[in-house]
């Protein structure tokens, strides 16, 4: 995994399936995006000898507006938890 380097990217999900069964490159997308495909075999899924990669995550609001009590209070939840540590509901 560490041997691979991002030469596209797009906003598009859609896009970037289409790019990977056009033969255009490979691609890490979440699997309920890509299950169906994978099932109706125009995908195929790489196993990582590495093992799963760690997805991550930005919490982020729109800057021009303060945020809501409830996003205070997620950000402080959160915040309680070092990075790298997953958070279990």
């Amino acid at each position: 995994l560490q041997q691979f380097s991002l030469v596209s990217e797009s906003e598009s999900n859609e896009a970037i399936k289409n790019l990977v069964e056009d033969g255009y490159g490979v691609s890490l997308l979440p699997e309920f995006m890509v299950r169906k495909d994978i099932d109706l075999g125009t995908l195929a899924e790489i196993h990582l000898k590495e093992g799963n990669p760690i997805q991550t995550f930005y919490l982020t609001y729109r800057k021009q507006d303060p945020p809501s009590v409830m996003v205070k209070e997620l950000i402080t939840f959160l915040s309680q938890y070092p990075i790298g540590k997953s958070v279990a509901a």
